[in-house]
């Protein structure tokens, strides 16, 4: 990933993600976000690592990318969850120019949230990008 800086890799997903019809509002995690009942996508780069011990991974490298999709309705959370497993796990093709060996959606996690007198349910999970 040395050629290839982070923020543009990150910016090319994110706008893609943007791109898509259906998906919630998507934003960087800030300390001022806070879960509401509209139903939104936050997203929390992570790091990324090379040579992981995949087979033929050798020089590979990989970002990971965490989002937290938030909805008063749990059904709503999971049509998100869905339509980011439709569009990107298995993923491989140029997203904004960028060449991705693959991607996977990991590390799933459903979480119902007390919010004043109301629930707020979060579906969490991580995108792996490989790039080579």
């Amino acid at each position: 990933m040395e050629n290839l800086n982070r923020v543009t890799l990150i910016s090319a997903i994110v706008a893609d993600i943007t791109a898509q019809a259906n998906l919630f509002a998507i934003t960087p995690l800030i300390a001022d976000n806070k879960p509401n009942t509209e139903g939104y996508t936050i997203y929390t780069p992570r790091g990324g690592v090379r040579d992981l011990f995949y087979r033929d991974s050798l020089g590979m490298a990989t970002l990971s990318i965490q989002f937290d999709v938030y909805s008063d309705v749990y059904s709503k959370c999971l049509e998100q969850f869905q339509l980011f497993i439709n569009r990107y796990h298995g993923f491989y093709g140029i997203i904004g120019g960028i060449d991705i060996s693959k991607i996977e959606i990991i590390d799933i996690d459903d979480t119902q949230l007390e919010v004043g007198a109301s629930n707020l349910y979060r579906t969490a999970f991580d995108m792996r990008i490989f790039l080579s």
